[in-house]
């Protein structure tokens, strides 16, 4: 699904300011392209990276990022223009080394198949552990919350499940004793256009 452009607004203003952005779940690029118009109109530099399991939605999200690095006359070398890459964030991490400022992402809901044998002594797992094989938003969480800065900030689009199943009450109770997780906003019911539940948006700080 693509996230609806009100919501990805939402997420961003969020986020707050950044010079850096991730979005590990990138999709066709609507919250980096919305990131990259508010760089655009503020005139401050903003470097993207992006990352989806589809090749053609990473492409997409490409062009449409260095479209708008055209329109503002941005170079895109130097390590200034967008890194949009293909593969699976979670079992194929392209951006293993980045501390973005902040990470906006909208992760796909209950894939329970989400790798979870392949990862169990992954060093993401700083709140709780491993998540159970039946909270994949978890690990989304854990992942974003790894590759922002010390201070930065991740905001998330979550299913109401995720902050409300038993099975995921270890690694909630820890991001909330340990002051990463700062909200969860419930969103009004058919915010995204593709379900009728009221979906939440996590919002956290490292």
């Amino acid at each position: 699904y693509a996230t609806p452009p009100a919501v990805a607004e939402l997420m961003l203003d969020l986020a707050g300011d950044a010079k850096v952005i991730l979005d590990f779940a990138c999709g066709s690029g609507n919250i980096l392209r919305t990131a990259a118009n508010h760089s655009l109109e503020g005139g401050a530099p903003l470097t993207c990276y992006g990352q989806d399991v589809s090749k053609t939605q990473a492409r997409i999200t490409l062009l449409r990022l260095l479209f708008i690095s055209s329109r503002a006359g941005i170079a895109l070398d130097g390590g200034s223009g967008p890194h949009v890459a293909t593969g699976d964030s979670l079992l194929a991490d392209a951006f293993p080394e980045l501390t973005a400022d902040i990470a906006v992402a909208s992760p796909p809901f209950g894939i329970h198949d989400w790798g979870r044998d392949r990862l169990a002594y992954d060093t993401r797992w700083a709140f709780g552990g491993l998540p159970p094989r039946t909270e994949p938003e978890l690990a989304w969480i854990q992942h974003a919350l790894a590759r922002v800065v010390p201070g930065g900030r991740a905001v998330l689009l979550m299913p109401p499940a995720a902050a409300k199943r038993p099975a995921g009450r270890k690694i909630r109770g820890e991001l909330v004793r340990r002051g990463a997780l700062q909200a969860v906003i419930a969103l009004p019911p058919g915010s995204l256009p593709t379900t009728g539940i009221s979906l939440h948006l996590w919002v956290l700080r490292k």
